[in-house]
This record gives structure tokens, C-alpha cells and sequence, in this order.
């Protein structure tokens, strides 16, 4: 959605330094969707907004796991937030071992 499109560019201009261009982001959405967020900083506006407009969309799962919000969020265990190596890399190159609690 052009929603998800707008807080993710507000996510990469935090990520980049560019607070201010985030937060300028984000309140985009904020009025055009008339609610309010919370957080201690603009990552964790943008996650409340997406918590309250996006709560079980891939994408907001993607940010949620890329933020380190996952666990907190969806109660998700932690050898979760990787996904096994397929069967067929393992046997392709033995060196490679699968990730822990698959």
C-alpha cells in the first residue's frame, strides 16, 4: 500500500541520519490516517503506526523481524527470526550447518 511505501522510506531516512525527513514522513501518514503514535524515537513512532494500521501484513512483519521487534511484538522465539538453510544447500556444501532450532 502507499502507506507501507511512506513508512518504509521514513524508515530508511532514520536509518540514514535524516531524523528530520522521517519524522516529516511519518506525519504524513499520521494526518492522512488521523492517528497518533508514540515512541521515544522515530523508529518507534513507525512502529506504532504500523501496529496500528498494518498489524499482520508481511511487510510490517519484515519490519518488525529488521527492527529487532519481532519478539516483543508477535511473541516470535528467537531461532525464528532466521529461516532454514533448504535441505538441498546443506547437502550441496556440507561446510554449511543449518541454523539453530530447525
Amino acid at each position: 500500500t502507499y502507506t507501507d511505501v511512506v513508512l518504509s522510506y521514513a524508515e530508511s531516512l532514520y536509518k540514514n541520519g535524516k531524523t528530520s525527513e522521517a519524522e516529516s514522513q511519518l506525519q504524513k501518514v499520521v494526518v492522512a490516517k488521523h492517528i497518533g503514535v508514540t515512541g521515544e524515537n522515530t523508529l518507534e513512532k513507525i512502529k506504532d503506526a504500523r501496529l496500528q494500521l498494518m498489524l499482520y501484513t508481511n511487510t510490517n512483519f519484515a519490519f518488525m523481524k529488521r527492527n529487532g521487534f519481532a519478539q516483543e511484538v508477535y511473541g516470535v522465539e528467537e531461532y525464528r527470526l532466521l529461516l532454514p538453510i533448504p535441505s538441498e544447500a546443506i547437502a550441496a556444501s556440507p561446510e554449511i550447518t543449518q541454523n539453530p532450532g530447525y
